[in-house]
């Protein structure tokens, strides 16, 4: 069996060294753009319920075990969409996952085919915008790989697609700036931060810098730049400005944001204070008590020796 994931965006995959594939029922009226073979995009109206058919063919003389698991379209740390439902990204503020239901295994008999069904209820507002997620179906060896994330994570898996929306016409793109939070780590120092999008709709093509400015000197003190970034609806993009082996000495910092898409340019200006670190300053206590002791045990000592010295010397 092949390791790794394939995102289906262009049908079912046939290949003879490939123990299985997925195809999606293209007599959906719901279905934007008939033409669409790959995956959902559907136009429902709030509140709709809709049964979503994934045909599954087993390319195999033996019968296949096949685990299937919803998931939510995911921004990943490197500013990727991810459709995969064992990511640890973070999940977006509207998910998929709590609209769609579906069988958690399902066995295709060898050399045949087996129809899964999906139940997609959609939101009871209209101005969702879009809501993005997919059904990954991956092959297992027993029954107990279903729950075993590091088996199902090394096994060949098939992610389709589920796209749907209550309005034709998306909401624009909006985004917004997270508080950024001070980071010390053993080696690298810097700081935190996210870019939000805010609506339900995909971000793609964002570019954009971020530099650190001491307040105290007007200094600029990291920079970066970033380019080609996309974001899944209602999710958030993780950054931070970081260096390595050199501590941000306690201040105030201006992090500057910009950044650029089709439709939108943005910036935003924050302050961030930096304080010692609580670590630090247990350190920089203990150090004072340490040199306070040393310098009462200098004393007792050279108290005691005088008193030696004394004693030892005779009279008169």
């Amino acid at each position: 069996m092949l390791l790794g994931s394939i995102l289906l965006f262009g049908g079912s995959v046939q290949a003879a060294e490939r123990d299985f594939s997925v195809a999606i029922d293209t007599n959906i009226s719901e279905q934007r753009q008939p033409s669409n073979t790959a995956y959902y995009d559907l136009l429902l109206a709030p509140g709709a319920i809709k049964e979503l058919s994934f045909i599954l063919t087993n390319h195999t003389d033996n019968d296949l075990r096949i685990a299937v698991n919803p998931s939510n379209a995911t921004t990943s740390s490197s500013g990727h969409i991810t459709y995969q439902p064992l990511t640890e990204n973070q999940a977006p503020t509207i998910q998929m996952t709590n609209y769609l239901q579906i069988a958690k295994t399902v066995v295709i008999p060898a050399d045949g085919q087996k129809t899964v069904t999906a139940t997609l209820t959609m939101p009871n507002t209209a101005d969702i915008g879009l809501l993005a997620g997919g059904v990954s179906f991956t092959a297992v060896k027993a029954k107990q790989d279903i729950n075993d994330k590091v088996q199902l994570a090394h096994a060949l898996s098939y992610t389709i697609a589920v796209h749907a929306r209550a309005q034709a016409q998306l909401p624009k793109v909006a985004l917004s700036l997270s508080r950024p939070t001070a980071i010390s780590l053993p080696n690298r120092t810097g700081i935190a931060f996210q870019i939000n999008n805010k609506v339900g709709r995909f971000v793609n093509d964002l570019s954009g810098t971020a530099s650190l400015t001491d307040i105290a000197t007007n200094k600029p003190i990291m920079t970066a730049t970033f380019k080609q970034i996309s974001l899944a609806p209602n999710t958030s993009w993780p950054l931070m400005l970081s260096r390595k082996n050199k501590q941000l000495p306690p201040g105030k910092y201006r992090l500057a944001v910009h950044v650029k898409t089709s439709g939108l340019t943005q910036s935003w200006n924050q302050l961030v204070t930096v304080r010692i670190a609580r670590q630090d300053q247990q350190v920089r206590r203990l150090s004072l008590w340490l040199v306070g002791i040393g310098v009462i045990s200098i004393g007792a000592i050279a108290a005691i020796s005088y008193w030696v010295i004394s004693k030892s010397q005779p009279n008169g």
